[in-house]
């Protein structure tokens, strides 16, 4: 029931999968939809929630293939051709949740030249996906940078239109008592 939700404040959703694989290299027709099964496979889980008597809550969290986004124009041409689109009944179910406020796109953020421009594209890229589910909010829940440019690009994303930002590379060292995440 992804109750996890419930009961911590900080936990903006439940990411049904990190980092989503690139599938199918084995035969190149199933590499072809490899992003329509992984929405499809978004799709069931939703679905079988929707099925479950004790009703989940929590927002969930979609990434497309490995946590990135396509530029915009890609993502059109996928969408008008009908290649590596969703398929509609999965998208029908993800706009469901979109419309009770329970679904989020979640995006890593790791270019190869760290500047507002590739992260105004990058959140672009992010907006035209959710556009495709009744735009629910997005969230940057993976980026890095060096220590002095992280607040600025965390405020960036925000006024780029992110709903959330989080720093993946952040460690609470006075817990941990270490420089990283293990105690």
């Amino acid at each position: 029931s992804c109750s996890v939700w419930d009961r911590n404040s900080n936990v903006v959703a439940v990411e049904l999968l990190n980092e989503p694989p690139f599938g199918g290299l084995a035969d190149l027709g199933d590499a072809g939809k490899v992003r329509m099964d992984l929405f499809d496979f978004y799709s069931a889980i939703m679905l079988a929630l929707e099925a479950d008597p004790s009703p989940t809550r929590a927002p969930l969290a979609v990434e497309d293939i490995g946590g990135t986004i396509l530029n915009p124009l890609v993502q059109a041409v996928a969408a008008v051709t009908g290649v590596d689109a969703p398929y509609k009944d999965a998208v029908a179910t993800l706009k469901r949740w979109a419309g009770r406020g329970q679904l989020i796109v979640s995006f890593h953020w790791y270019p190869h030249e760290t500047t507002e421009n590739s992260l105004k594209e990058y959140i672009r890229g992010a907006l035209f996906l959710a556009s495709m589910f009744q735009s629910p909010p997005i969230w940057m829940s993976e980026y890095f940078n060096s220590q002095e440019q992280t607040a600025y690009f965390l405020a960036l994303a925000s006024e780029f239109g992110c709903g959330a930002v989080t720093y993946w590379h952040y460690a609470n060292t006075e817990f941990t008592k270490t420089d990283g995440w293990f105690r």
